[in-house]
């Protein structure tokens, strides 16, 4: 059981490593919440503490949390509709934007929204 959990969570890292950054989206929760782990971070931390089948039940949770961060962002990208912005996406695919000025999700955006996720 132990190697499968530590195989998930080398894929998992691979993936944030070498796709992620050039898929060219991120994350909704994690631009929502910068301070917080994406979805990927997320589940790659849970497979380690607590195992791939737990993680499981945690990622589709995650997942959930995502979708209504990229509603939120939506709805942020709707009431602002002078701002420059950039594309993110939910990881359960649903598309969102992100606020390059918005001070709450600045830092997430400004330098790209390929690299976090």
């Amino acid at each position: 059981m132990q190697f499968i959990n530590l195989t998930a969570a080398v894929l998992i890292r691979v993936y944030q490593q070498y796709l992620s950054p050039h898929k060219g989206f991120v994350c909704a929760y994690h631009v929502l919440y910068p301070d917080r782990h994406s979805c990927s971070e997320a589940i790659r931390l849970s497979v380690i503490s607590d195992g791939l089948f737990k993680a499981w039940g945690k990622g589709k949770q995650q997942f959930a949390d995502c979708a209504v961060a990229s509603k939120i962002l939506a709805q942020k990208r709707k009431n602002n509709s002078n701002e420059v912005v950039k594309e993110v996406v939910c990881c359960l695919g649903e598309t969102a934007v992100c606020a390059a000025c918005d001070p709450l999700i600045e830092d997430a955006c400004s330098d790209g929204c390929g690299l976090f996720f």
